[in-house]
């Protein structure tokens, strides 16, 4: 009995101190790419979704377990806390926590910036903060390349749309995606969705353009698509599109007659000419190159 009257108190007195707890789950993804002295956006959302004026957000950047005091106050929502003055100024609110967002940017990204962060949230008024999401943010200092379909062989005069994606970690430092002939003509091409924004799986935004032409004849197509960032940081994507050469089944001629052959760049490339004064009937086969 006097065991079950300590427990009681001991129940009591922590809900006192530690105050009740916040049932609130953030989301966050496991990994979110920045790019050097652009900003970032780490997504977080949460529910249900409380007030905004009875919550608290943090982010802090995480160290290993045995270095506890070696980890930083990166962001808090209470003007009072004492941010790191790594971060002091570099750090925001960026979504509407209202809402159920609580994503945090950083601007200014330092390469010492890649590390793991831990975002934190808790009711106002609650001493302890409850365990929170963690988030690794790595840095580079060129863009990821583009992603650029592949059509597979395709058909002379055929339609073909190939799209090129992009996901970015800022939205007010949004890169382009612009289109390059490296070989063949882009006359009757055109372009569409070059500002088309969605989001993807993995949490950030993503920009998509498609390019609509048709496949001309005797040429293999190659593309390129550029990812551009503003001071001139880009990366790129290039896509060859292989034509598909139709083979016949053989081909007759009367003898004594010239025969000229043109091999498109996807057959063998050259053109050649042929001719008999055998007294008999020549049989031409055509194959494509890969087929040679």
């Amino acid at each position: 009995m006097a065991l079950d009257a300590l427990i009681r108190i001991f129940a009591i007195m922590s809900a006192c101190v530690f105050g009740p707890s916040a049932a609130v789950s953030l989301s966050v993804p496991g990994r979110v790419l920045a790019l050097e002295g652009s900003c970032l956006v780490i997504p977080c959302s949460f529910s249900p979704a409380p007030a905004a004026q009875t919550m608290q957000l943090r982010l802090i950047r995480s160290s290993t377990p045995f270095f506890m005091m070696l980890r930083k106050l990166v962001f808090s929502s209470e003007r009072g806390d004492a941010v790191h003055p790594d971060f002091r100024e570099r750090t925001a609110l960026a979504g509407n926590i209202s809402a159920g967002d609580c994503s945090v940017s950083i601007s200014s990204v330092r390469r010492d910036d890649q590390n793991t962060y831990e975002l934190q949230m808790r009711e106002r008024g609650q001493r302890a903060w409850p365990a929170g999401s963690k988030v690794n943010v790595s840095v580079t200092g060129s863009p990821e390349p583009p992603q650029l379909t592949d059509p597979g062989p395709v058909k002379e005069g055929q339609r073909l749309v190939l799209n090129c994606s992009a996901r970015f970690s800022c939205p007010s430092d949004r890169p382009r995606l612009l289109w390059k002939w490296e070989r063949g003509d882009p006359a009757g091409s055109s372009i569409h969705g070059d500002t088309e924004l969605q989001r993807d799986t993995g949490w950030l935004p993503v920009l998509q353009t498609s390019l609509v032409f048709t496949v001309p004849r005797h040429t293999n197509p190659r593309v390129r698509c550029e990812l551009e960032y503003p001071n001139n940081r880009r990366s790129s994507a290039t896509r060859e599109i292989l034509v598909h050469c139709e083979k016949p089944s053989s081909l007759t001629n009367p003898v004594q007659t010239r025969i000229s052959l043109l091999c498109a760049r996807n057959c063998c490339d050259i053109t050649q000419q042929f001719s008999t004064f055998r007294s008999q009937r020549l049989f031409i086969f055509i194959y494509s190159q890969s087929e040679m």
